[in-house]
C-alpha cells in the first residue's frame, strides 16, 4: 500500500504548488472507492459548494 497523497491534496485545496498528476488523482479515486467513501466525499463537496453559494448571496 502506498502513502496517501495528503501533501498534494492539501496543496491543491489551499491553492499552493502544482496540481496533482493523473496518476495521483487515479490512486486517490481508487482509494475512495475501496473504502466505500464515494457518496460521503460527494455529499461533503456538495455541502461545501452550497455553503459557498449561500455566503456569496449575503
Amino acid at each position: 500500500m502506498t502513502a496517501w497523497p495528503y501533501g498534494t491534496l492539501w496543496a491543491l485545496i489551499l491553492g499552493v504548488g502544482r496540481p496533482p498528476g493523473e496518476t495521483t488523482i487515479c490512486e486517490f479515486d481508487h482509494r475512495i472507492e475501496e473504502q466505500g467513501l464515494g457518496k460521503v466525499v460527494l455529499a461533503a463537496a456538495n455541502d461545501h459548494l452550497k455553503a459557498i453559494k449561500s455566503s456569496a448571496r449575503l
